[in-house]
């Protein structure tokens, strides 16, 4: 290879593109529109980061990526779509809607990152065939995925794309919004709902190490991070930056927080248990002991579907640890779930036991 040339690598890229960002801006103004930007792109880099891709460059309303997997690039594109719908979901006002195109191939890598060759150019001219929130590949990337992911695709046939001498035979990855799936519909805690105020500034290390423990925890056992400080200086605030990547990506998130002057047991548990219970709704698993987990906060029990206990309300701690560990173990596999315990330094012997128990069960950060 000669001076100054780049390094060939088979790589699945993906472009996404955000539709009609120009008239979005226009709708909504300069500033509002860059918050909603922040948002976009959060949404995007976070879902190719999850999926083991890099972020090559940005596009301007949008971003190339290359993955070295093709079954990875497929579920960070479909990760995308579903954390926009998610997003959707939530937001007041603004609806978003991306479009990608993913191609595979030989590429040259520059040293700069930057990538070069026919993949590279398939994927934009595919992403800029999309519809609206629509997933195109060429077909060598299903081809190359499949097995892998489990996804599903349609054919398109052969598709002429500008600047290409030659059709390119075509599926369009499908995709169902998480929401869809077990009536799940994601949404932030109240504790947490109006902490998101202002930008996040000067956590970079600290936002990493929650960040990565999440991902962390998604390929292997769970991840228990303690977050220590002084009172206001933005423990909380932190969280919520992690717990709405969580949300975006499709994940769960429940909270719970330790009160100085109401120390009812297991208060933060079961405050937890409620938020899942709103997500998750009637008939859901609770894991292998309900029981105590309806004894533990006994006016959940209508809204889980379960008879209430005729005792005085107590639990044997032990077994309720047991059950308190089978429910998120379920929730988890079920949906990527985060758990925020507030104030802890308030807590109850009983919560502490919880916690505690969780040390065993995951390595601490």
């Amino acid at each position: 290879m000669g001076d100054g040339a780049g390094r060939a690598e088979t790589l699945t890229v993906l472009f996404t593109d955000l539709v009609d960002s120009t008239a979005l801006r226009s709708q909504l103004g300069e500033e509002p529109f860059d918050r909603v930007r922040h948002d976009h792109d959060a949404l995007v880099t976070g879902a190719i980061d999850l999926g083991g891709g890099r972020v090559v460059k940005s596009t301007g309303d949008g971003v190339m990526a290359a993955f070295h997997g093709a079954a990875d690039a497929v579920g960070a594109a479909v990760a995308v779509q579903q954390a926009i719908h998610a997003y959707n979901a939530r937001a007041a006002d603004v609806r978003l809607s991306v479009r990608i195109g993913l191609s595979v191939g030989d590429v040259t890598i520059e040293a700069d990152g930057d990538c070069f060759g026919l993949p590279v150019v398939e994927a934009q001219r595919l992403e800029a065939a999309a519809a609206p929130g629509q997933i195109l590949c060429s077909s060598l990337v299903r081809e190359l995925a499949r097995g892998r992911g489990d996804h599903r695709f349609a054919p398109m046939g052969l598709l002429e794309l500008k600047g290409l001498n030659d059709a390119v035979p075509t599926d369009e990855v499908q995709w169902e919004p998480l929401a869809a799936e077990d009536g799940y519909a994601p949404t932030m805690p109240p504790l947490l709902r109006t902490i998101n105020t202002f930008e996040l500034a000067g956590r970079t290390r600290e936002l990493a190490v929650l960040t990565d423990a999440w991902k962390a925890s998604l390929d292997g056992p769970g991840r228990l991070v303690l977050l220590a400080g002084e009172p206001g200086i933005g423990k909380t605030r932190l969280v919520t930056e992690l717990a709405g990547k969580v949300l975006d990506q499709g994940g769960l998130v429940l909270a719970g927080r330790c009160d100085e002057d109401l120390s009812a047991p297991y208060g933060p548990v079961a405050a937890a248990l409620t938020t899942w219970a709103t997500a998750v709704g009637v008939g859901a698993d609770l894991g292998e002991w309900p029981g105590e987990l309806v004894r533990m906060a006994p006016e959940l029990a209508d809204s889980l579907g379960l008879a209430t206990d005729d005792g005085d309300g107590s639990a044997d701690p032990s077994l309720l640890i047991r059950a308190v560990r089978s429910w998120l173990a379920v929730s988890a596999t079920a949906t990527p779930t985060l758990l925020v315990l507030d104030d802890l330094h308030w807590a109850d012997a009983g919560t502490l036991l919880v916690v505690r128990s969780l040390f065993d069960r995951a390595p601490l950060e």
